[in-house]
């Protein structure tokens, strides 16, 4: 079996070595030995071999820390003293995998001096692949018994190792929201500049949880660095949760970028801040990239969405326009709410193109108002193919007292199990027990092999029965 190496800290007393030296080993524990007894005899064995082989067994079938084999090698180290510790690190030593997880397990519950020193250097030392899953196994052991220290980890901000140092950032984000928030924010605002970049995406990533207002400025330092997507959406992110004006540029830049993620986070940035001067890069992206969702959605929060509002009808008036702009400016527009739009969506929901005529009808269910959803109810009765279907899905978000009526008409006539999945759906949206008896009706004409239909249909029911919904 394959063996873990932990690199540890230079001060540590422990070594655990690729393959473990039975001398090396020997020697570890009976210096543990001595040093818990120092009366004892150097010859002195700290428990029989077989005691130890029971240990090692149990460890082996230890799957989570409520087992029962977890408190019996518990129980079973408890029995041997101060000779468990050095046990425990030779068992440590000779783990690979998820075998080393109830080891430290084990350890944090034995607790100690020497214990917490080498937790901290498997938390923050070992650089061997697959030990950040094990550190994260420690670093929640030792957050559960109040063992997670600040001071340590900010300490070890200053390690000449770069992964050091990305860890101990890391983990500090678990006590960044506690009274220690004040000293975590200004050890880590250094390292915004830090020539490694994945310290300073951990340090982004523990910044953006203080809600704290001085770190804008570290953060921009570190965005303006990040050449990774992930590293560039954790600092957008806390942008997103704080949004400052003095942010805009460096979002209008990301608009840009070539990754998706980043350009939605950069959007979503500029949309939260309000500031009308991203009014025209997020058109302008609009135009170019007509799919992108996230770019209406920001443009819908801007303090002059107003003038969004004159260009986006132009746009949908101009035949001459692309069809997929087109159709991205009438949903843009039900999405913002300005119910000048109406008129023209209503206009293009008879349209017979297809694609516009149902982003027509999007844009109108987002408007949401009587004679918005009366438009709707019409196509309903009297479009097919996937655009009724479409249509049918709307009112499944859509929830408007007019629209049960018409609803149950449908449902009375369907016999296609898809509309039919919707249209169940769109009823139990509306919440009018009125639509219990159609429902009834359509469990006693479903086929029994229809298992989703009827589950469906079964659970909509009960789900009107109970509504106060006329």
């Amino acid at each position: 079996m394959l063996t873990k190496r932990v690199p540890v800290a230079a001060n540590s007393p422990f070594t655990l070595p690729m393959r473990p030296d039975a001398k090396v080993l020997s020697l570890m524990k009976k210096l543990l030995w001595r040093a818990a007894h120092p009366d004892t005899s150097a010859d002195t064995e700290p428990i029989d071999t077989s005691t130890e082989a029971r240990l090692n067994r149990l460890i082996d079938t230890i799957d989570a820390q409520e087992s029962k084999a977890y408190g019996a090698a518990l129980a079973l180290l408890r029995t041997m003293g101060d000779a468990a510790v050095p046990t425990l690190v030779e068992s440590f030593s000779q783990s690979a995998g998820f075998r080393a997880v109830p080891v430290c397990w084990l350890l944090a519950d034995l607790g100690g001096p020497q214990v917490l020193d080498l937790l901290y250097t498997i938390l923050l030392y070992s650089a061997e692949p697959g030990d950040e899953q094990l550190a994260d196994e420690v670093a929640a052991k030792l957050e559960q018994q109040g063992n997670l220290s600040t001071d340590r980890l900010i300490a070890s901000l200053g390690d000449p190792r770069a992964h050091v140092r990305s860890r101990a950032a890391w983990y500090l984000h678990w006590g960044v929201e506690s009274e220690a928030r004040d000293r975590i924010v200004e050890a880590l605002a250094p390292l915004a500049d830090d020539p490694d970049e994945s310290v300073r995406n951990s340090v982004a990533i523990t910044l953006r949880q203080s809600g704290d207002r001085r770190i804008i400025g570290p953060l921009l330092t570190i965005l303006r660095q990040a050449t990774t997507p992930s590293h560039k959406i954790a600092v957008l992110q806390a942008f997103e949760q704080m949004p400052d004006r003095q942010v805009i540029d460096d979002c209008l830049r990301l608009l840009k970028d070539p990754d998706k993620w980043v350009r939605a986070c950069a959007a979503s940035v500029l949309g939260a801040t309000g500031d009308g001067r991203a009014l025209e890069p997020l058109l302008q992206l609009l135009i170019e990239m007509p799919s992108q969702t996230f770019a209406s959605e920001a443009l819908a929060r801007l303090d002059n969405v107003s003038e969004a509002v004159d260009y986006l009808l132009e746009i949908l008036d101009n035949a001459k326009q692309p069809m997929p702009l087109r159709a991205r400016a009438a949903e843009i527009l039900g999405a913002i709410g300005d119910r000048r739009a109406r008129p023209l969506l209503t206009q293009l929901a008879h349209t017979d193109d297809d694609r516009l005529r149902f982003s027509a009808l999007i844009g109108l269910s987002k408007l949401g108002d009587p004679e918005s959803v009366r438009v709707l109810i019409e196509r309903l009765a009297n479009d097919a193919g996937w655009v009724r279907r479409g249509t049918i899905e709307l009112f499944a978000t859509l929830k408007n007292a007019q629209a049960v009526d018409p609803l149950i008409r449908e449902l009375e006539k369907e016999t296609q199990a898809v509309e039919l999945h919707y249209l169940v759906l769109a009823l139990r949206n509306q919440g009018s027990p009125r639509a219990v008896r159609p429902l009834r009706a359509l469990l006693e004409r479903t086929h029994p092999a229809n298992t989703p239909l009827l589950r469906e249909t079964e659970a909509a029911i009960d789900a009107l029965k109970a509504s106060q919904y006329d």
